[in-house]
């Protein structure tokens, strides 16, 4: 066997094993891929109502434009996020409601154009 031969058995070995290590690894990495926290985000240019519950607690907040809050598990348990949204006048405008990952990603959005319009969304997160 030629030196060219002999290294390109060692090149294609250790491609291999770098290979199959990142394959382990990307499989260990997706099993910690558990969502821990969550963006709350309301977005309505007029004034808006919004109760929501997660972790037994439930919150109300009141306000105008566009406000998010951050959410944070606290426990393994299947996590179980609930909200509600209402339009406080007749307009015709969107009122948005997203619940997203931390990089920004939309795990679950509902919208309304109705006037005095709501939104009743639940996410469960395992």
């Amino acid at each position: 066997m030629g030196s060219y031969a002999k290294i390109g058995a060692i090149v294609t070995i250790l491609g291999i094993v770098v290979l199959a290590c990142t394959v382990m690894l990307t499989g260990i990495l997706d099993v910690n891929d558990r969502i821990d926290e969550v963006v709350l985000e309301v977005d309505y240019f007029e004034h808006w109502n919004v109760t929501f519950s997660h972790n037994s607690l439930e919150e109300s907040w009141s306000g105008m434009g566009r406000k998010e809050k951050i959410l944070v598990r606290h426990s393994g348990d299947t996590w179980v996020i609930s909200v509600e949204a209402e339009k406080m006048d007749e307009s015709s405008g969107y009122l948005r409601v997203k619940i997203k990952r931390m990089d920004g990603t939309i795990l679950k959005q509902a919208v309304t154009m109705l006037p005095y319009g709501k939104i009743t969304m639940v996410l469960e997160i395992p």
